[in-house]
């Protein structure tokens, strides 16, 4: 009888100080949080512009940023798609104050033609980090791609996956490694303006 009582406690004891072996187990295979859903349709949508727009179309679309009205030419359905995409970017991101840069520049647009890769993503309740590598598209890919949405007529399900995209990008020598930081404001994930670009990637 004592030397149940005496197995009975160390076994109690033990639990104490060492984690259930289903314990460790279970929190070796706990994944990450999720990327919130506001943040993970901000680099859909990046890719999507990047894929369906070329570098000159997206670089004419400051006036419209500023209000203006896209004027009506060739392929004017996706440019006007583009835009409104573009449009929920400048949303999105927070700004740096234009005081602080010169020339002054509120305006936020997308002036590289890449596919994002997302490597890795740390999430709490109100800030986010997350780590890229943004594949450059060469030329023809681009045009490429262009011509598939024109043939669509703008059917999303009809479009090369995003996987397809990414596959084309991958391809092409340049890529850039980049952190984003972003904070939950009002409950809106916004991103910092800034970016960290690593050297090494």
């Amino acid at each position: 009888m004592v030397m149940k009582r005496m197995a009975l406690l160390f076994l109690v004891l033990g639990s104490l100080f060492f984690p259930l072996a289903s314990d460790s187990i279970s929190s070796k295979e706990a994944k990450p949080s999720p990327l919130p859903e506001q943040i993970s349709r901000y680099y859909d949508r990046y890719s999507f512009v990047s894929s369906f727009s070329t570098r000159q179309e997206r670089s004419k679309f400051r006036v419209c940023l500023k209000g203006q009205e896209l004027p009506g030419q060739p392929g004017y359905t996706r440019l006007k798609k583009i835009l409104d995409l573009m449009k929920e970017f400048q949303a999105q991101v927070q700004s740096i104050d234009p005081k602080m840069v010169v020339p002054p520049s509120p305006i936020v647009y997308i002036d590289y033609a890449g596919i994002v890769e997302i490597k890795s993503v740390s999430v709490s309740d109100d800030k986010a980090t997350v780590n890229v590598t943004i594949h450059g598209l060469e030329p023809e890919a681009n045009l490429w791609l262009i011509s598939q949405y024109d043939q669509s007529g703008g059917d999303e399900g009809k479009l090369p996956s995003p996987e397809k995209r990414l596959d084309l990008a991958k391809a092409s020598t340049f890529r850039r490694a980049e952190i984003h930081v972003w904070a939950k404001i009002n409950n809106e994930w916004k991103k910092s303006e800034a970016n960290l670009i690593l050297l090494k990637n």
